[in-house]
């Protein structure tokens, strides 16, 4: 059996600033402080973290929507990740993020616990 985690985040920015924020290399590196690779294409490999995270971009839909596969180096099977981002008004926008198919247990048998992942 998996699990979902689902929660949604306001910004007071526009919707082009949180999706360039989610998808720019040079942006997800200087955030993370750690080499990251996104090569911002469908079908394409990625990894943050120096490899601690990684996973297949599925879906790039500017500003709106990306979903991918998503795995921490220690899980045995890959989650999806699905951000949602709508536009709202006065220059904001939500996020909506849905990680589901979290395995119960990672490659050490030990239980993945979704506070951790929050």
């Amino acid at each position: 059996m998996s699990n979902t985690l689902k929660f949604k985040v306001k910004y007071r920015v526009p919707t082009y600033i949180i999706y360039q924020a989610l998808t720019d290399e040079n942006l997800i590196t200087a955030y993370t402080h750690s080499k990251c690779k996104y090569p911002k294409k469908e079908n394409e490999s990625f990894s943050f973290y120096d490899d601690g995270i990684s996973g297949e971009i599925k879906t790039l839909e500017e500003n709106k929507k990306i979903v991918q596969t998503w795995k921490f180096n220690n899980w045995n099977d890959s989650a999806e990740l699905k951000y949602t981002i709508k536009e709202k008004e006065g220059n904001e926008c939500a996020i909506f993020v849905e990680l589901k198919n979290i395995p119960n247990r990672d490659k050490f048998n030990k239980i993945i616990e979704l506070d951790n992942i929050k």
